[in-house]
C-alpha cells in the first residue's frame, strides 16, 4: 500500500502528458496540483490481509430496493437515492418544483437536492432513468456512507478495508495502476485507457450495468474496481495511507526530489472525513484518480452521482454485523474514556448467523447473535477482581457488546444493539445503614399522617417534618425512593435496587443491558465471574426452554483481561434465549470454525 514519491511523480506526469510523461514537469501548476490531490497516498509498506469476502460487483440499485421494502415492511423509512425520484418518478419531481422553489428560494439548481434531503423519506420512486430506462442493474449511487453502513448491517456485512479493497484491486503485485498486468499496456497511464473503459467520449460517461466494460475487472475478478463508481471503506478519519511515521519518512524525501518539491505543505488530515477508491465515470478528466492507492476524503452525509459502495464480509460468524451496528451509531456511555480508552475487543467475537437466500442468491432474511468482551475491564493498575464486583453493586461492570437481529426470550428484549453489564449479589453496606435509617424515618411519617386523619391534627402538626437527610442521597443512588420504604418490613425484605426504570434483584448475580437509547432494557440471572487466563471466546448453539416453552438457545463463553494488556483474565457465560423456536430442519446455523491444532 501506499507510494514513494518517484512514483506518485511518475504516476501524475503520465495523467497530465500520457504520450510525453517527461514534458509534465513544464506544466507546473498542474504538476502540483495533481500532487496536492494525492499526497496522503505518499508512504509505501507491505500489509498482511487475512482472508474475506468481497462483493462481486458495487451494490446494484435492484439490490439496494430490496433493501428499502424489507426496511418499510418492518415499519422503517428509508430515504430513496435522489434520481430515483428525480428522474423515476419525473411527473412528481416536476409538479413539486413550486413547493421546491418556494422552500428553497435562490438555491437555484441545489434546491431540489436540499429538498429531497428533508422530505426524501416520505418521496414516490421508480427505477427508471431520464429516458425511462430500467436502471435495475446499474449502480447505486445518490447514497452517504452511513446510508451505506446501514446497508451493510442489514446484510449482515461491512464496508471493506482500505487493505481489503487494496488486495483486490492490486492482486499479488506492486503496480501502481488497475491495469498495471497488462502486456500491451504495461504500468502506467495511456490514452488508450480511457476507449477500453468506454470513458473516451463525453456520450459514454454515465453509469453501466454491472459487470459490462470487461476492462475494469481485478485481477481476482471483482467487476468495475475503477472507472465506474467512488467506493467507500471501512475506518474513520482521512489520514495518511500507511500512518503517520511511514508518511513522515517518504515526506522528507519528497523535500529532496526536484519535482517532489512542489509539495509545499504536509496535507490537512481530517478526521471527520471518511476514504472512498477506485474513480468513477467522472475520473476520465482526472485519471490519476483511477490510480491503486488514489483516495478521496467526503464527510458522512455527503451524496453525489459517482459515488457507491461494494459489500465486504469476514468469515466469521456475525463479525461483520457488530462493526457495521458499532461503526454506524453506538451509545458508548458505559465506556471508560481517558489516558486509555476502554473499547469494543472486535477480535474476541464470537457468534452465529444464518442466510436465507433468493434465487439469485442475493439474502432476504439474515439472522445474528454476535458478541464482543471489552477490551479490558479496568483501568486501575490495582485492580482486582473483588474490588470489581464490589463496586459492581452500585456501577455495573461493563462487559461487552451483544448484537442480535431477532427478539430474545430471555432476557426479555427486542432486537438490537446492546452493552451488557455484570451486577454482583449483595447489597453494599452504604445501603444496607441508608435503608435502615431511612426505613425508621419512613415510618414514622406513616404513624404520623395516621394520627391525623383520625383525629389528632395539632399534635402530628407539633411534630417535626422530615429532613432530607444522607440516606436519601444513598437511596437515589440505587434508584430507591422513600416509597420502596413504606412496606413493613422493607428494611429487611427489599430485594431490588434500580437502574433508571429496571428492577434488578440483589439476591442473585445479575447480567443487564444497556440499549443505544440510554436505557437499562432487561436484566436475567448470571453466574459468577471468575479469574482465569485469556484465550478465545467459545459458542455452543443448540435448545433451552423458558418454563415449557422451547427455544434456540445461544451460549457465549469469554475471557476478558482484567487489566490492560495483561493476560489475567476474567472469565464469564451468557445464555441468550431467542423467541423464536428450536432450529428447523434445513435452517443453516453457521458457528466460528475452530482454528487448527496449534494455529495462534
Amino acid at each position: 500500500m501506499g507510494m514513494t514519491i518517484e512514483q506518485l511523480v511518475g504516476a501524475a506526469s503520465q495523467a497530465i502528458n500520457p504520450r510525453r510523461p517527461d514534458q509534465a514537469a513544464k506544466e507546473v501548476e498542474k504538476l502540483a496540483l495533481r500532487l496536492r490531490q494525492t499526497a496522503s497516498q505518499l508512504g509505501m509498506e507491505t500489509r498482511d490481509v487475512p482472508a474475506f469476502l468481497l462483493g462481486n460487483s458495487p451494490v446494484t440499485n435492484k439490490q439496494w430496493k430490496a433493501y428499502m421494502e424489507r426496511m418499510a415492511a418492518n415499519g422503517v423509512k428509508v430515504r430513496p437515492p435522489f434520481h430515483w425520484w428525480r428522474y423515476g418518478r419525473k411527473d412528481d419531481y416536476d409538479a413539486k418544483l413550486v413547493d421546491i422553489n418556494t422552500e428553497f428560494k435562490g438555491d437555484g439548481k441545489l434546491g431540489p437536492v436540499l429538498y429531497w434531503e428533508r422530505h426524501g423519506e416520505t418521496l414516490p420512486w421508480d427505477l427508471k432513468d431520464e429516458n425511462g430506462k430500467p436502471i435495475d442493474d446499474l449502480p447505486v449511487v445518490y447514497i452517504s456512507r452511513k446510508d451505506a453502513v446501514r446497508f451493510a448491517e442489514w446484510i449482515g456485512m461491512r464496508l471493506p478495508t482500505e487493505e481489503e479493497w487494496t488486495r483486490a484491486a492490486r492482486g499479488d503485485g506492486t503496480n501502481v495502476w488497475p491495469w498495471g498486468n497488462n502486456k500491451e499496456l504495461g504500468d502506467k497511464y495511456q490514452e488508450k485507457v480511457l476507449e477500453l473503459m468506454k470513458l473516451a467520449n463525453n456520450r459514454d460517461r454515465h453509469l453501466n450495468p454491472v459487470g459490462s466494460v470487461a476492462f475494469g475487472t481485478g485481477p481476482f475478478g471483482h467487476v468495475d474496481m475503477s472507472g465506474q463508481v467512488w467506493e467507500f471503506v471501512g475506518g474513520n478519519g482521512f489520514g495518511p495511507i500507511t500512518g503517520q511515521k511511514v508518511f513522515g519518512e517518504e515526506w522528507k524525501k519528497t523535500q529532496k526530489d526536484k519535482l517532489g518539491m512542489l509539495l509545499k505543505d504536509v496535507p490537512v488530515w481530517k478526521s471527520e472525513l471518511f476514504v472512498v477508491k477506485g474513480g468513477s465515470f467522472l475520473s476520465s478528466g482526472d485519471p490519476i484518480q483511477l490510480q491503486i492507492d488514489c483516495r478521496v476524503g467526503v464527510p458522512n452525509d455527503e451524496v453525489i452521482e459517482g459515488l457507491g459502495m461494494r459489500l465486504a464480509k469476514s468469515l466469521k460468524p456475525g463479525f461483520d454485523l457488530l462493526i457495521s451496528l458499532v461503526t454506524s451509531d453506538y451509545n458508548m456511555d458505559l465506556f471508560e474514556t481517558g489516558v486509555a480508552d476502554q473499547k469494543v475487543d472486535f477480535a474476541a467475537q464470537t457468534g452465529i448467523e444464518r442466510y436465507v437466500l433468493d434465487a439469485a442468491g442475493f439474502p432476504t432474511e439474515y439472522h445474528a447473535v454476535s458478541m464482543a468482551p471489552v477490551d479490558w475491564l479496568t483501568s486501575e493498575k490495582n485492580g482486582t477482581l473483588t474490588k470489581l464486583l464490589e463496586r459492581s453493586q452500585t456501577t455495573p461492570l461493563l462487559l461487552g457488546t451483544l448484537a442480535v437481529t431477532d427478539p430474545l426470550a430471555v432476557p426479555k428484549m427486542p432486537a438490537g444493539l446492546y452493552s451488557v453489564a455484570f451486577r454482583a449479589e449483595g447489597v453494599p453496606k452504604e445501603l444496607k445503614e441508608a435503608i435502615k435509617l431511612g426505613y425508621k424515618e419512613v415510618q414514622a411519617e406513616i404513624k404520623r399522617k395516621e394520627r391525623a386523619a383520625k383525629g389528632g391534627e395539632a399534635e402530628a402538626a407539633a411534630e417535626p417534618e422530615l429532613k432530607k437527610t444522607d440516606w436519601r442521597i444513598v437511596l437515589t443512588r440505587y434508584g430507591l425512593t422513600d416509597k420502596d420504604l413504606e412496606p413493613k418490613g422493607a428494611d429487611t425484605d427489599l430485594k431490588i435496587v434500580r437502574l433508571g426504570t429496571l428492577e434488578v434483584p440483589v439476591e442473585h448475580n445479575t447480567f443487564v443491558f444497556f440499549d443505544n437509547k440510554g436505557k437499562w432494557m432487561a436484566a436475567c440471572k448470571a453466574q459468577d465471574l471468575v479469574a482465569g487466563t485469556l484465550s478465545a471466546g467459545e459458542v455452543l448453539f443448540g435448545t433451552g426452554k423458558d418454563g415449557k416453552t422451547e427455544h434456540a438457545k445461544v451460549e457465549l463463553k469469554f475471557r476478558v483481561p482484567l487489566l490492560k494488556d495483561q493476560k489475567k483474565a476474567v472469565e464469564y457465560k451468557l445464555d441468550l434465549l431467542l423467541e423464536q423456536g428450536p432450529p428447523a430442519a434445513g435452517e443453516t446455523w453457521r458457528l466460528p470454525v475452530a482454528p487448527p491444532a496449534g494455529d495462534k
